[in-house]
């Protein structure tokens, strides 16, 4: 079972209602879905994390590639990575997509960090 933060927030919430989400079917992804997805992957690709052609395959649904690519790039271009890059700097253990696993009250849970670092002297 994958987990994000809206399934975290929902399970601690009603436990039924995260449940019976997991059960539906799932809904194909949005433009809007798919331009957050791609940005992402044109993020943690800057950022020398992750290699940016596997990751949109991953992330973005075959209907929305080719508007998703160019829409995702857009909003990439308007972002100041500079900040995270400053961070980034004066971090360890720099780590992309990491995933996590996790079991609450018997049930497996899988998901995925986006990034994860270390600060020095923290």
């Amino acid at each position: 079972m994958h987990l994000s933060p809206s399934g975290l927030r929902l399970w601690s919430q009603d436990k039924e209602a995260f449940i019976l989400s997991q059960l539906r079917c799932r809904e194909p992804q949005t433009r809007s879905q798919a331009a957050g997805s791609a940005f992402d992957c044109y993020v943690k690709h800057a950022l020398g994390g992750i290699d940016f052609e596997s990751l949109f395959d991953r992330s973005v649904e075959l209907q929305n590639r080719d508007w998703a690519r160019e829409h995702g790039k857009r909003i990439f271009e308007l972002y100041d990575l500079r900040p995270l890059r400053e961070i980034l700097a004066k971090s360890d253990d720099v780590q992309f997509e990491q995933k996590l696993t996790r079991t609450i009250e018997g049930i497996d849970f899988l998901g995925k960090q986006d990034l994860s670092f270390k600060l020095y002297g923290w």
